[in-house]
């Protein structure tokens, strides 16, 4: 029963990083998400439906697309261009600590919460800003 409600949680995350190049004219505006495929609702998930094991297989999951923009950042460093973000050097965020700045990062800016569950990068440019 567990990874049936894992799929279910991870195919409706997946939905929601490409839903909006899927929207039909007058359906929604292109960067409004669905009520279902917003980080806010796959929170609601995580806490009310999820076994440990199972929030942890998702922090990993956030972890995994916080790690690719690490990569990205990398080279886009050795490619002499503008970074996404500026995490300081020495610091490494664990998949755990990632999730919960999402999550401060949508109380702080509610209307966040209506972004698709991939609103790392966002969480990550305004905590980690370039000046």
């Amino acid at each position: 029963m567990r990874n049936v409600v894992f799929t279910i949680v991870l195919l409706f995350a997946l939905s929601g990083s490409n839903a909006n190049t899927q929207s039909k004219p007058n359906e929604s505006k292109p960067n409004e998400s669905k009520p279902n495929e917003s980080f806010r609702y796959a929170m609601e998930v995580y806490d009310k439906y999820l076994v440990p094991e199972d929030r942890k297989d998702v922090e990993h999951w956030i972890g995994g697309m916080q790690l690719g923009l690490v990569w990205g950042n990398a080279m886009l460093k050795n490619r002499g261009q503008p970074l996404l973000y500026c995490q300081p050097d020495h610091l490494t965020i664990t998949d755990s600590q990632m999730l919960d700045m999402m999550r401060r990062a949508m109380k702080d800016n509610p209307k966040w919460g209506d972004f698709p569950v991939g609103m790392v990068l966002v969480t990550l440019q305004r905590t980690f800003p370039c000046r």
